[in-house]
């Protein structure tokens, strides 16, 4: 089994994602933003390594808040996922408006 966990930056909060398994179709849905409108323009993903099978959908979601992540694992090993984003309207006194998060 391949695991997926997510940290989030700013918390060092972490979420495990659902186990991926070598050779078989993934699919996870992520709300990185629980439920901000995020920047189009400002929305960045990168899967490591490159060659895991797994790729991203773009923006999702009534918010642009959402992203899927697919495809077929080809690696055995940790797959990581970093999202960097912009986040449109007010944020908390001590919250940047950008956003890295890493899965």
């Amino acid at each position: 089994l391949l695991s997926l966990i997510a940290a989030c930056n700013s918390k060092k909060d972490v979420q495990i994602l659902p186990d991926a398994e070598l050779g078989k179709p993934y699919s996870a849905r992520i709300d990185f933003s629980n439920g901000q409108r995020t920047d189009p323009d400002f929305f960045k993903v990168t899967i490591l390594p490159a060659d895991s099978g797994l790729s991203d959908s773009g923006l999702t979601g009534k918010w642009d808040n959402e992203t899927v992540i697919s495809g077929i694992p080809k690696v055995k090993q940790d797959i990581s996922i970093e999202i960097y984003y912009l986040i449109l309207g007010p944020v908390g006194f001590f919250e940047d408006k950008e956003q890295t998060k890493f899965y």
